[in-house]
């Protein structure tokens, strides 16, 4: 009988219970009560599985699809090994930022979108300005704006990587979240902005100023030009 079970309940993909594999085996001339049908279940380990644990599995699932790369690496040692972004803004005034996370060398982007162009543009700012870019991982949010179609498939051109935090874990970005915290507080936040375009020239100033003359702390207080100034001098 055991083996009559089994077969029912696999074929259907472990959603049957006793009730339904009764009505089942009665339609073969098999007639057994549910309570024997659930004790041998039991015996046998055959839990039907519920809409919870079916989303669980989706959930992992998809985290598999869109891994964190970041957990994989020992540690940053080049300039160009991984690349981080994220997008701040409100209203109709949206500013994207690529930190290489080897020295914290910046690129923006700035739109009245928050779309995939927008990444797109702030990762062309960022790819067009640097020395080399082999292996390159690029780490962000699940925004749509990085897992659109259109965005995976220009990082798949450009040979690069994607990596992923997992929802609701912005700690995984950090970098990101403290350039934000920094720009809103040093430039973003100390007036208003007429215009798009009188933003753009705002924040460009403000990375000039990050990338060429403000000392980080996590760099021994050396500007990211600098730390990368050092390093390509001892290639």
């Amino acid at each position: 009988m055991r083996p009559i079970i089994r077969n029912i309940f696999e074929q259907s993909e472990y959603r049957l219970g006793k009730k339904p594999i009764k009505h089942i085996l009665a339609q073969e001339n098999i007639h057994v009560s549910e309570e024997r049908i659930s004790r041998l279940m039991k015996e046998m380990g055959s839990i039907v599985q519920k809409p919870k644990e079916l989303k669980k599995h989706t959930a992992l699932i998809k985290r598999k699809q869109r891994p964190n790369r970041l957990w994989d690496l020992d540690g940053i040692n080049t300039p160009n090994e991984v690349w981080a972004s994220d997008i701040v803004g409100e209203e109709n005034h949206f500013v994207c930022a690529v930190i290489n996370l080897y020295s914290h060398i910046i690129g923006t982007a700035v739109s009245d979108e928050i779309d995939t162009i927008l990444a797109m543009n702030a990762f062309s700012a960022a790819y067009r300005s640097r020395k080399q870019t082999e292996r390159l991982i690029f780490h962000t949010d699940q925004g749509v704006q990085y897992t659109s179609l259109a965005f995976r498939n220009f990082l798949s051109d450009h040979h690069v990587l994607q990596s992923f935090s997992e929802p609701g874990a912005p700690t995984q970005n950090p970098v990101c979240a403290s350039f934000f915290a920094r720009i809103k507080y040093e430039a973003l936040y100390r007036k208003e902005y007429m215009s798009l375009d009188e933003l753009k020239t705002e924040v460009e100033k403000y990375v000039d100023y990050c990338n060429n003359r403000r000392p980080h702390r996590n760099l021994n207080f050396k500007t990211p030009a600098q730390v990368e100034t050092v390093f390509y001098s001892l290639k």
